[in-house]
């Protein structure tokens, strides 16, 4: 398992732009510093975005999963959750669930 930290470095390595600054300005993009383990070396963490196009302009959050290989992947659907809290829950709980099929 990454901290966020590790994660913004493994995916600046492999030359992803993810975490660039203006793709995280365009979606007025937060993190969650708390990651929890996943399946083949994943790591699980929470992002917000703030959309700075068409209406509304709420802030959700999506569930997010960096690969071993540093790339970053939408866990379920873009956006998903109203408020962090039910967002951190999923991924604990996705955590847990996969983290018990590898100790089986």
């Amino acid at each position: 398992m990454r901290t966020l930290q590790e994660i913004k470095w493994a995916n600046k390595l492999i030359g992803h732009h993810f975490f660039d600054k203006g793709a995280l300005r365009f979606f007025a993009s937060r993190f969650s510093e708390k990651t929890f383990a996943g399946s083949e070396g994943s790591t699980l963490f929470v992002s917000s975005e703030k959309c700075t196009f068409g209406e509304g302009h709420t802030r959700k959050y999506s569930l997010r999963r960096s690969l071993h290989s540093g790339a970053i992947d939408t866990e379920g659907e873009f956006q998903a959750y109203t408020d962090i809290g039910t967002a951190l829950y999923h991924a604990a709980r996705i955590s847990k669930e996969e983290t018990a099929l590898i100790l089986a």
